[in-house]
């Protein structure tokens, strides 16, 4: 055991990894996060077309959705029902493949130390935990970014045309993934570029094969390009209604407002992060204090290295993955908008632990015990920082008020009360179209009830000898409730609460048959 650890510490190692990594995305994932987001509720809607036979490459519901995490999630669906878990399951799957793909990548580029380091910090992260345990598409950019890189580099390494194919495939699929991957080529043109100036003869005997590249990538484009040439609007509609650029955003002031988009992104990894509990835990920095600091020297020692390409483009890669946020003037600083620099950042911070532990065992070459005291302190900070994970994610971030609010527990908890309690009258949801794609979700092929705007209440018909029944979301209550008590004076009304801290969720008022 002992001679096949020594020979096998690396794949024993990444295997550990992984092993956490699926425990941090897979553990409670019935429980947390809590409730179900009706963004997350409509990629369930667009999966039921999908399970019907209509596939599409772009979805143009809910502010238009590029379509390839669908497909992944629909498997889930499948397999487990229209339930939340089923929708959860790819995303925590692909967030833990995003762990060894960051591996891959890293590796190649430095060396396998360094890609163990930064395999663990995502592994742990709660920014990568959280994004990864969602359901929300933008997780697989942490996916695509790394394991393109990678295919990109074993293209190059082994100059053999399948990989070359592979990596034009996997760059394009990233289309199909989220909208901030749209600014990865940035950073592929910046090292391109670099090539160009400085590395010139590595292009000699890889022009033909950099032509089955680019025909795979373009072959894999096709369907979204279609849909793009038919539906421009469906696909340029969300970015600029939230751009730097969109006047109703930037007040007049496009540098004044890029000045601070800036300032905001930059400071989210150390001092002020996403405010948004779906995206961070409430305006804590990305990263803790050790990792922070790591990150630091990372970028320090990417800039003194510059002229080798992969410090290049490691950076390259960072800047261009932070324009989607920097690009956009709503909700800054935004982690998941910013969920492709997530790779790079993990990478850098490994840079920076690796660099420290060189730098330690280079003043100590012939004292051992000084060599290993400082591994075992590194060692000791990568510990607390995995209980840092853990902590910060299972028990600050899962036990918060505003997390349960932000996943929209009352949502859940009507479609709970649809699925499980009977009925024999006419039910009635009294709820706006955004609020009920959870409830619609949740419900599909379960139970039945008729949907009804908070200003239509009136034009329900008073059918005497029916029963109904209407549920309230706590945010209408006093409003429609006091007009239903006046239409149907005879009715019952009963509140529900959360079981989480006794908050009121939602009421119902059942109307008898008269």
């Amino acid at each position: 055991m002992k001679q096949f650890l020594i020979r096998y510490k690396f794949q024993v190692a990444l295997a550990a990894i992984l092993a956490l990594a699926a425990f941090m995305r897979l553990f409670q994932l019935g429980q947390l996060p809590p409730g179900l987001h009706p963004d997350e509720a409509a990629n369930g809607l667009d999966i039921f077309k999908i399970l019907s036979g209509d596939h599409r490459a772009f979805y143009s519901t809910n502010g238009g959705r590029e379509s390839l995490f669908f497909y992944l999630q629909s498997l889930g669906v499948m397999a487990l029902g229209n339930t939340i878990v089923g929708l959860r399951i790819a995303p925590a799957l692909i967030g833990t493949l995003a762990v060894g793909a960051t591996y891959l990548w890293v590796s190649a580029w430095f060396n396998r130390r360094t890609g163990l380091i930064a395999a663990l910090l995502m592994a742990v992260t709660p920014w990568a935990v959280i994004i990864s345990r969602d359901g929300f598409r933008a997780g697989m950019v942490a996916l695509i970014i790394p394991l393109s890189l990678w295919l990109l580099t074993k293209a190059f390494q082994t100059n053999k045309p399948v990989w070359y194919g592979l990596a034009g495939v996997a760059l394009a699929s990233g289309f199909y993934t989220y909208i901030a991957y749209r600014l990865f080529p940035v950073a592929l043109v910046l090292m391109g570029l670099f090539v160009l100036a400085f590395r010139r003869k590595w292009l000699a005997g890889r022009a033909q094969h950099l032509v089955v590249l680019a025909l795979a990538g373009a072959v894999t484009l096709v369907p979204i390009g279609l849909y793009a040439i038919q539906h421009p609007a469906d696909v340029a509609g969300r970015p600029g209604g939230v751009s730097v650029f969109n006047p109703d955003l930037n007040k007049g002031n496009l540098v004044g407002t890029v000045l601070d988009t800036t300032s905001k992104t930059l400071l989210m990894f150390n001092v002020r992060g996403d405010e948004n509990y779906r995206h961070g835990i409430g305006g804590q920095p990305e990263l803790n204090i050790f990792v922070g600091l790591m990150f630091l020297l990372g970028i320090m020692v990417a800039a003194m290295r510059v002229r080798r390409l992969v410090y290049f483009g490691i950076l390259a890669v960072f800047a261009a993955m932070l324009l989607p946020v920097i690009l956009t003037a709503e909700g800054i600083p935004h982690a998941l908008r910013g969920i492709g620099a997530l790779p790079p950042v993990m990478a850098l911070a490994a840079l920076g632990i690796s660099y420290m532990l060189g730098l330690w065992q280079g003043v100590f070459p012939l004292n051992s015990i000084a060599r290993s005291s400082g591994t075992v302190a590194m060692m000791a900070l990568l510990t607390m920082t995995i209980y840092h994970g853990y902590a910060s994610y299972f028990i600050a971030w899962g036990s918060s008020p505003e997390t349960h609010r932000a996943y929209n527990e009352d949502s859940v908890a009507m479609a709970n009360y649809f699925n499980e309690t009977a009925f024999s009258g006419k039910r009635f949801a009294i709820a706006g179209g955004y609020q009920m794609m959870t409830v619609e979700y949740l419900t599909h092929n379960k139970s039945q009830y008729q949907r009804v705007d908070t200003d239509k209440v009136d034009d329900v018909p008073l059918e005497p000898g029916q029963a109904k029944e209407f549920a309230i979301f706590r945010g209408e209550r006093e409003t429609v409730l006091k007009r239903l008590q006046l239409k149907y004076p005879n009715g019952q009304e009963s509140p529900h609460y959360s079981t989480f801290n006794g908050e009121e969720l939602f009421v119902t008022y059942r109307v008898p048959a008269q």
